[in-house]
């Protein structure tokens, strides 16, 4: 925007140009009107701007040039329409005096054509004025604006002149004039300054000798801006000590258009200590802003300070060696400061001397202390050194203390003098953990070993369990040394191992801790007894109780209950271990129970009459359900045959398998009473002892979940849960009753899965054997007897199946009517051959082939067979009995199958949740305890997936973090939170966990349970919903 140039004197009134016409400004801008022709108007241009204004279809277009010299245009712009009628009219006043057009609208109205048009009068001199009087509905509105950018400066009406309206310049003032009367006025367009900031305020300047000159001579840049609507030229700016005017841009003078800013560097140097302030005035031309700028500065004296480490430790040092430590002084003042620091020795301290000076934010060079102790014990010292500042003299505390390497070894006093492993089944390893502790301040090392019996072996904490040393050496860093060695923790863990592979009876050893460097007395050698029992395998008791209700001749899904019921009997009798002294007992019961089988040891000839037991013609469906009475029958049977020399160790369990509820009371013959599961009623609840595990299995969805799903986990047992024997749960109710084997004999599981195999495909199913186990066991089901080849491949590519047994491993093979099972044993000392990943291989040959012999069992073989009196066909008839069969068919249809995979193990996971019922929104509780020899596995991933009763799918990550209700921090105890309990019925848990070993092998164990959430209808009555379900007219007192 130019700066103004008004003369004084009346604004002169121009003239509308209208017409095709060209007009060229001498600043080098080309007008041209065009009235006709396909594009008429009024079109600007200057240099590369331009600027249109296209004329309306029956309006016009007309426009004046003023100022001078011409910077000025005015477009007058009258729209289209009716000659009787209003038309528009816009007036945009054009700046060309710079290189870039520039235009503003400032004035719309709307008359007739025989109004007259709005009128432009320029002031005298530049015209960077003008006065624009426009007729408005029968009134006049006049007004004075700024050419350059349109902006109003005053303005009067509307009103009805009666006299000549003019514009006219004063020295001091513009005016709106009718005739000689004033209507309005402004004043003259002015520069106006102003400042910022309003307050220059300086940081304190510091003075005096020494100090850095950067900080007694200081600056500040300061910024005027024209906040006016003309040119300021400022002449001049003062100054006034001790702040001077150092530096303007642009150079003083001066002149500042309107928005335009000038900068002002101002500098602080003062001279003497104290407060200034000053006013430094602004010598400019017109200017109606701010006159002066305000100065403020504070002049001190510099700060002092110097920052040290006000104590030195050297910690021990051993005696007769020398440690150093750095001294540095930092200079954190505003001087130059200078020290004066002797050499000196006091005690066992000592350090040179020390004179110079130290600039700001410098420090000293390291000035060595040294501590040289000649005997045990602490020290003191204080080093002075001297300044030039107020805090001087100064002083630095020494310490240190001299010390000799001693270890000291302390034992776990938990173990006392005896490493007890107790009983450990024939086959598997025990461990027991030894603490040893170094309470001293030297490394302390010493050897253990073990004596006296080679079944027991020491393994370091990453070692392999499989392959222990006679004898290793240790070496523990004390927590606190003397010197610089590494300290550590001041313990060490290691283990003593047991490996039960001898004749069943106590084994004795002893551990030796000796060749060690303890310096507290400790005895030369140190003895510990070890002790371990060996015990044959595991005996179980196991009573099934079988339900034969009139309700378990239904169906669920694609099965009859009691047809599915008694396949999985079967099943568990096969699997169950002949001729060990294993004893099993068989119970059926509807509203009363009756002892099918007394509880016997199983032996190869019992095993096949139990198994032809199972039929239906001995466990027809008819009359109620009184699952308590079977129970009783069944704790009857097992106290009534109690063994004659009881086993190291046994376990005792009982399975019950129901589809319906407790709805019959029991009355007991043997002492009068009546009984239901948990004593509804008037009735006494069934006690079950705390030695024996109770497990409950329930079909479809009258089961009594309720009453089992309390009942079962106090035990120590579980209840699990079938719905429909359909889809891929088409072998589930044989799956939990391998689930329930396998932990009855102290089998780990590994997989529980199922799948449909097509025509020529081949499945395999990889699973890891890790060093320690001794047996493992895969459950193949089969669907409506169809036989699918399958075998197994060792780590080292052996194959296992019936036809090949390689040297060193037993197999035990069974079937039923839905199953066949492998159990193969381990070879004791081989551990390079069995463990790693082992392959589980199913295929499916394009036929199908079916087995049609009774269920039968057979003897441990090994690869000479037992039977080579045999022809081959009978040898081969012999071992197969079902698992191949010559009696195939063509078929292409795919083929379902489910198979279990268990391990005899030390690596165990143990789920666990909440036996208390949980209702819809409730929290469920679940826990899994995964352990090695009994010792908690810790960085285990587990996981539970969960099925909801409409199928939904949910996946939860439990932690043992002692913050997510699984116990304290790595304890081995995993837990978590089951929150999306929005439907009532019976949820599917499948417990997965997947660590590593001690002898760092990948380890995966599964395990499934079933949990019914409990709606809006009572699993468990009350006494009186119990009474009125019985005597449901009330005639009886309950």
């Amino acid at each position: 925007m130019p700066c103004t140039n008004i003369t004084n004197g009346f604004f002169i009134p121009s003239l509308w140009t209208d017409g095709t016409i060209t007009v060229n400004t001498p600043n080098g801008t080309t007008i041209t009107s065009v009235t006709n022709g396909n594009y008429p108007g009024c079109f600007i241009s200057k240099n590369n701007s331009s600027l249109s204004f296209p004329q309306p279809p029956t309006g016009s277009v007309k426009f004046l040039v003023f100022g001078s010299p011409a910077n000025f245009i005015a477009v007058l712009t009258i729209g289209s329409g009716a000659n009787n009628l209003p038309k528009t009219r816009s007036v945009v006043v054009v700046d060309v005096s710079g290189s870039i057009i520039r235009s503003e609208l400032i004035s719309t109205t709307s008359e007739l054509d025989s109004v007259s048009l709005p009128l432009i009068s320029p002031c005298q001199g530049d015209g960077s004025v003008f006065l624009l009087t426009a007729a408005q509905n029968g009134s006049l509105r006049a007004a004075i604006h700024l050419s350059a950018n349109g902006a109003t400066l005053c303005f009067t009406g509307p009103f009805v002149p009666n006299q000549q309206i003019l514009g006219n310049a004063t020295a001091s003032r513009l005016q709106i004039l009718e005739g000689a009367s004033e209507q309005a006025s402004c004043p003259r367009p002015q520069g106006k300054a102003k400042v910022n900031p309003s307050l220059v305020s300086f940081p304190h300047a510091v003075i005096g000798s020494g100090v850095d000159p950067a900080l007694s001579n200081l600056t500040k840049s300061v910024v005027i801006t024209n906040q006016g609507t003309d040119c300021l030229r400022i002449n001049s700016i003062g100054s006034i000590s001790p702040f001077t005017v150092s530096q303007t841009n642009p150079p003083l003078p001066a002149t500042i258009e309107p928005s335009q800013t000038i900068t002002i560097v101002i500098s602080f140097s003062p001279n003497a200590l104290g407060t200034f302030n000053a006013n430094l005035p602004i010598t400019a031309t017109v200017n109606t802003g701010d006159q002066f700028i305000n100065c403020h500065g504070v002049a001190r004296t510099p700060r002092l300070v110097i920052e040290f480490d006000p104590s030195i430790s050297f910690g021990n040092v051993p005696v007769s060696t020398s440690a150093q430590k750095n001294l540095v002084i930092r200079n954190r003042g505003e001087r130059a400061v200078n020290i004066l620091l002797p050499a000196l020795s006091m005690g066992s301290f000592s350090w040179p001397a020390f004179n110079g000076v130290i600039q700001p934010a410098a420090a000293s060079p390291a000035i060595p202390i040294t501590f040289r102790p000649q005997v045990e014990g602490n020290e003191t010292a204080n080093l002075a050194f001297t300044s030039d500042i107020p805090s001087s003299p100064h002083q630095i505390r020494l310490s240190g203390e001299g010390c000799v390497a001693r270890a000291q070894l302390v034992i776990d006093q938990t173990l006392g003098s005896l490493i007890n492993f107790r009983t450990i089944q024939r086959g598997f390893r025990g461990v027991r953990l030894v603490r040893i502790k170094n309470i001293g301040n030297g490394t302390l090392s010493f050897r253990a070993r073990v004596e006296g019996n080679s079944l027991f072996g020491l393994q370091r904490i990453n070692g392999a369990i499989t392959n222990p040393l006679s004898e290793d050496v240790f070496s523990i860093s004390p927590t606190q040394t003397c010197g610089a060695g590494l300290s550590g923790t001041g313990e060490l863990l290691f283990a003593v191992t047991f490996f039960a592979n001898a004749t069943v009876g106590l084994q004795q050893g002893q551990l030796i801790i000796d060749n060690h460097n303890d310096a507290f007395g400790a005895p030369v050698e140190l003895r510990l007894n070890l002790t371990a029992e060996v015990i044959a395998e595991i005996n179980v008791d196991v009573e099934l109780v079988i339900d034969r209700s009139g309700s378990m001749a239904g169906s669920s899904g694609e099965r009859r209950n009691i047809d599915t019921a008694l396949a999985a009997a079967q099943l568990f009798v096969q699997l169950g271990r002949a001729d060990i002294d294993d004893r099993l007992g068989l119970v059926r019961f509807n509203t009363q129970p009756e002892q099918v089988q007394t509880l016997s040891s199983l032996t190869g000839g019992s095993q096949t009459g139990l198994l032809n037991t199972l039929n239906e013609a001995n466990f027809s469906p008819a009359g109620g359900t009184a699952i308590a009475g079977g129970i009783l029958q069944a704790l009857k049977d097992m106290r009534g045959n109690p063994r004659g020399m009881p086993p190291a160790q046994l376990n005792q369990a009982m399975v019950v398998l129901t589809d319906a509820n407790d709805n019959t009371p029991y009355n007991n013959p043997d002492d009068g009473i009546s009984y239901t599961l948990l004593g509804e009623g008037s009735s006494t609840p069934v006690n079950v002892p705390p030695e024996i595990r109770l497990y409950g299995i329930g079909i479809g969805d009258a089961v009594d979940t309720g009453r089992l799903a309390q009942l079962c986990p106090t035990t120590g047992g579980q209840f699990l849960h079938v719905q429909t024997f359909s889809g891929l749960d088409f072998f589930k109710l044989e799956k939990h009753f391998t689930q329930i084997y396998m932990a009855t004999v102290d089998m780990a599981q590994i997989l529980d899965p199922s799948f449909v195999i097509a025509a020529y495909e081949t499945h395999e199913h990889p699973f890891t054997v890790l060093r320690g186990d001794v047996t493992f066991m895969v459950v193949i089901y089969d669907r409506d007897q169809v036989r699918l080849p399958f075998w197994l491949q060792s780590p080292q590519g052996e194959i296992v199946d019936l036809s090949s047994i390689p040297e060193g491993f037993q197999l035990r093979v069974g079937l039923t009517r839905t199953a066949r099972f492998i159990e193969l044993r381990l070879p004791a000392k081989e551990p390079e051959r069995y463990a790693g990943q082992w392959i589980l291989t199913v295929k499916h040959e394009g036929q199908w082939c079916f087995m049609e012999a009774d269920p039968q069992s057979a003897p441990w073989l090994d690869h000479k067979r037992q039977v080579t009196q045999q022809t081959p066909q009978a040898r081969q008839d012999a071992l197969s009995f079902g698992f191949s069969s010559n009696k195939c068919k063509p078929i292409k249809d795919a083929i379902l199958y489910g198979f279990v995979l268990g391990v005899g193990s030390n690596f165990r996971m143990a789920p666990f949740m909440d036996p208390a019922p949980v209702r819809v929104g409730q929290a469920l509780r679940l826990n899994a305890v995964v352990t090695e020899f009994s010792l908690p596995v810790l960085g285990c991933e587990v996981s539970v997936d969960i099925t909801a009763p409409d199928g939904s799918r949910f996946s939860i990550h439990l932690k043992d973090d002692g913050q997510n209700s699984d116990g304290l921090k790595d304890d081995g105890d995993y837990g978590g939170v089951f929150t999306h309990t929005y439907q009532e019925g019976m949820y599917s848990l499948i417990f997965r966990a997947q660590g590593i070993s001690r002898d760092h092998e990948p380890v995966l164990r599964e395990a499934s349970l079933s949990k019914y959430i409990v709606g809006r209808f009572k699993l468990v009555p009350s006494k009186e919903e119990y009474c009125a379900s019985l005597f449901p007219k009330g005639k009886y007192e309950c």
